[in-house]
């Protein structure tokens, strides 16, 4: 009875999964312009499916950042707010998904820093949940890495497009950057190569593959691990 019980579980969650995976899809797959980059993504998340919920990870920091913010569910006090502005902004600044944009927000809640650079050509809606998340930060946005401002930012976000190589090698010249968040890590041989570059480097001491999205911690005091989370 037990095995059946384990097992009928297993078909639910799956099922559960399965579930939330196409109806992300039907959504969202018809605003993009290129199918093929979320049929991919939705065939990784069916492979990334035994990389849910922190399994096999026994990094205390990690598990905690996976458990806590990557699935964290709660209802955050700036999420209504921040769905309007989404839903009143422009066509080029809705560039990521409500759900990726609410793990910026997340993700920027846990760092907590004092400044954070923002890389887009259309990058108010996200600098505004990096600005919600953190609400005493100090957010600059620029069009290209190239044209960002010079500074100490504790916190990078990348925008899909962006060269996110190039944000890399100056948030990590840094010794004041904490994290980063690449956008677009898998959307092309070139992406994944320099996301792969990124987590091979030995300042990015631990990072999070969650194929839309990559992240990175900087703190030498953490051990260097590369985890892949199903996101």
């Amino acid at each position: 009875m037990a095995e059946k019980r384990t097992l009928f579980r297993f078909f639910v969650i799956k099922s559960l999964f399965l579930h939330n995976i196409l109806t992300e899809t039907i959504i969202f797959a018809p605003k993009m312009e290129n199918w093929k980059i979320r049929i991919r993504c939705l065939c990784s998340r069916f492979r990334r499916v035994r990389h849910r919920n922190g399994y096999g990870v026994h990094s205390p920091f990690a598990y905690n950042f996976i458990k806590s913010v990557v699935y964290e569910r709660g209802q955050y006090y700036a999420y209504p707010a921040l769905a309007a502005a989404r839903r009143k902004a422009a066509g080029e600044e809705r560039e990521l998904t409500p759900r990726c944009l609410r793990l910026l927000f997340r993700v920027a809640n846990f760092v907590h820093p004092a400044s954070a650079a923002v890389v887009s050509p259309h990058g108010a809606l996200s600098a505004a949940y990096i600005q919600a998340g953190s609400v005493h930060a100090a957010v600059t946005v620029a069009d290209a890495p190239e044209s960002l401002k010079e500074g100490d930012y504790q916190f990078y976000y990348a925008a899909p497009g962006v060269n996110f190589s190039a944000v890399w090698e100056r948030a990590a010249a840094s010794p004041a950057t904490q994290a980063m968040v690449c956008s677009g890590i898998r959307s092309s041989r070139g992406a994944r190569e320099a996301w792969a570059a990124i987590c091979a480097d030995e300042r990015a001491v631990v990072t999070f593959d969650l194929y839309e999205l990559g992240i990175v911690f900087l703190d030498k005091n953490l051990n260097k691990q590369n985890y892949i989370v199903s996101f």
